[in-house]
């Protein structure tokens, strides 16, 4: 009886081992995979985050330079505007190419319309100082297109969310 149990014991023991041991090679072909996967998820968001982060500081840097021209009537504050304009559509385009979802476009596409409309009403102001109605450029300066900044700041801010619970 004992030379039975002994052939038994040691093929369910090589058996067991055959398992685990093919489960291991399994668990680590996984994690490696895990591992790529997850790399490729994160360097993808933070180009995605750095873009959103940087489309919202360079809005930032715009907010006065408008305001600024209207109190010195200096040009280069227009100037310093449209330098500040292309690193936004620069940042917004890079935004738009690294966008992973169709909520993230939907929220670029917003910016994208409502910064054209910002940047109306900027010429405007700007036309209308320049012609002398520095009381409708300072009422369309505080009005329409602050209101349309906080709007696309806000625009800003939900785009950094959606990408902060990915």
């Amino acid at each position: 009886m004992k030379s039975r149990i002994r052939p038994r014991m040691m093929s369910g023991f090589l058996v067991m081992s055959a398992v685990f041991i093919l489960l291991g090679i399994f668990a680590i072909f996984y994690s490696d995979r895990m591992e790529k996967n997850t790399t490729k998820i994160f360097s993808e968001n933070i180009i995605s985050l750095k873009s959103a982060e940087e489309l919202e500081i360079a809005l930032l840097d715009m907010k006065g330079l408008t305001s600024n021209y209207l109190l010195s009537n200096e040009q280069n504050w227009l100037e310093v505007f449209e330098d500040k304009k292309e690193e936004f559509l620069t940042w917004l385009e890079t935004a738009k190419k690294n966008s992973h979802s169709s909520d993230e476009d939907i929220i670029l596409d917003d910016i994208e319309n409502l910064f054209q409309s910002y940047l109306s009403y900027q010429r405007k102001v700007v036309q209308q100082f320049q012609q002398g109605d520095l009381k409708l450029a300072y009422l369309t300066l505080t009005n329409q297109m602050h209101n349309v900044f906080k709007i696309i700041f806000n625009k800003c801010e939900e785009l950094l969310l959606s990408l902060i619970h990915i």
